[in-house]
């Protein structure tokens, strides 16, 4: 029999870690979506610009729209921050330090199939494998659960593993006390 390793550093990450970090990641980004949009909001706000009365631009002139409008210039600069911010979070974190906000708390990390960092379109890749497994209704994140490495089709595309970046030990004393503990359970008289 072989004997278990003492650490999870290196071992391919499960899908409960990474579905933990992208939830952490997730909540990152809408707090800072909303915190900027409610920012913007109340800036403009100061100077007498309300984006959520704006008149209408119904029969001006095209340049008096598209430059004059600050209301829907604004609206349409916040709308594309919404956008593109969570791809540009994961990519530029992806391919300078392997591991996002969220996989930094619950300790994984992302890297090459040889053991490599990730590179920028690398990165790009596996944020479009994101896409994909959402487009199949989660069946390629749940690819997780059924693949020797730990792959879902996001890495697969990419060519990626998710591994524990800590070092992660069984607390072999509290898992003695629990066992203790559930042996010596003494049922509760109904009396």
């Amino acid at each position: 029999m072989t004997q278990p390793p003492s650490t999870l550093q290196g071992q391919y990450a499960g899908f409960i870690s990474r579905a933990i970090g992208l939830i952490i990641d997730q909540a990152i980004l809408y707090i800072a979506i909303v915190t900027l949009t409610w920012l913007t909001t109340n800036a403009l706000a100061l100077i007498g610009i309300d984006i959520a009365n704006c008149p209408s631009t119904e029969g001006q002139s095209i340049i008096s729209t598209l430059f004059g409008n600050v209301c829907d210039i604004t609206r349409t600069l916040v709308f594309l921050t919404a956008a593109l911010a969570p791809g540009l979070y994961f990519i530029v974190l992806w391919w300078l330090g392997g591991q996002t906000i969220g996989d930094g708390v619950v300790g994984v990390r992302v890297m090459q199939t040889s053991g490599h960092g990730l590179s920028l379109l690398r990165a790009a890749a596996r944020l479009f494998g994101y896409l994909v497994c959402v487009l199949s209704l989660g069946i390629g994140f749940l690819w997780v659960l059924v693949d020797s490495r730990r792959q879902g089709w996001h890495d697969k595309l990419a060519n990626t593993v998710v591994v524990y970046a800590w070092e992660a030990r069984e607390d072999e004393g509290f898992v003695r006390r629990m066992k203790f503990r559930l042996r010596n359970r003494r049922p509760r008289s109904t009396a």
